[in-house]
């Protein structure tokens, strides 16, 4: 995730259970209406209270600390994180959110960069909520559109992003996951190996160079260069210089925050770890593959 995310992202036991006959599609929804029923309908809010705090734990349960940018205020210290699309796509199978793009979109450019605008109407099935006109923006100036070898390629790349966007902000917004405490983070994967340690750090912690967001590199990772994946739980890896201590000298490499060497067993954990020189030959391959490959045709 660009840097253009820093700018306000802002986040927005029930006793007595309904009958059987009674479904959440149909139960009364306005204040009145509830206010009405006396303690039955004091029951449906706290059972509703508890649904939506279990789906939110499990959300974040599911997801990696890599899907996760951490933002500090510097007048308070106060540190929320911000799920990144890689992470939406992980608890959409929980609210079961649909997202509707509408026809075309929106390109503005200037000094030949331009942004595009997807816009779009989302349903939450779980939460039976609508949410209206919410866009989806990224630019051509970002990191990931350095790997489109035309013109045209690059503007396929940016729509599909800010596709990707929407249905982001949609998720965030229909699941509460907009922007959340970095203690909760920790008290929601208690009992795991995942710590907000290993998110990325966004604005408030440093300068872009000292920062690790999602397309943000630090000063010693090679330039244009796309992380690999983990072949066991699909996080980006993460750039480890080469250097050297007293106990010898090593190349740099790519691995995932949850790999672990067992040194009795020699042999890893099942997450990945991948030599830099070696994941170089193969982008360099690919990208050589690519520009061989003839032009798309485009539809008239």
């Amino acid at each position: 995730m660009e840097t253009e995310i820093e700018d306000s992202k802002v986040v927005e036991d029930a006793e007595v259970m309904p009958s059987e006959s009674q479904e959440l599609e149909i139960v009364a929804d306005t204040v009145t209406q509830l206010a009405r029923r006396g303690t039955e309908g004091k029951a449906i809010i706290k059972a509703r209270e508890e649904i939506v705090d279990t789906a939110v734990r499990a959300s974040i349960r599911l997801t990696h600390p890599q899907d996760w940018v951490l933002f500090k205020d510097k007048n308070t210290g106060r540190v929320t994180a911000y799920l990144q699309e890689s992470g939406c796509r992980r608890i959409d199978r929980i609210w079961g959110i649909q997202v509707t793009p509408k026809p075309g979109y929106e390109k503005i450019e200037e000094g030949g960069e331009f942004t595009i605008t997807v816009s779009g109407d989302a349903y939450c099935k779980l939460t039976d909520t609508w949410i209206n006109d919410i866009d989806g923006t990224r630019s051509s100036e970002e990191k990931f559109a350095e790997q489109a070898s035309s013109p045209l390629k690059k503007v396929k790349l940016v729509h599909q992003a800010a596709k990707a966007n929407l249905c982001g902000n949609a998720i965030r917004r229909l699941s509460g996951l907009q922007s959340i405490p970095e203690a909760f983070l920790n008290e929601c994967w208690k009992g795991t190996n995942k710590t907000s340690k290993d998110c990325s750090l966004g604005r408030g912690f440093g300068s872009q160079q000292e920062r690790q967001g999602t397309d943000v590199r630090s000063e010693h990772a090679p330039a244009n260069i796309q992380p690999p994946i983990c072949d066991s739980c699909g996080a980006s890896l993460k750039y480890v210089p080469g250097g050297k201590n007293a106990n010898g000298k090593w190349e740099a490499y790519w691995k995932c925050a949850q790999y672990a060497w067992d040194s009795k067993e020699r042999k890893g954990n099942g997450h990945s770890r991948v030599m830099a020189a070696e994941w170089e030959k193969l982008m360099a391959a690919a990208a050589q593959k690519e520009a061989e490959e003839p032009p798309e045709q485009v539809a008239q």
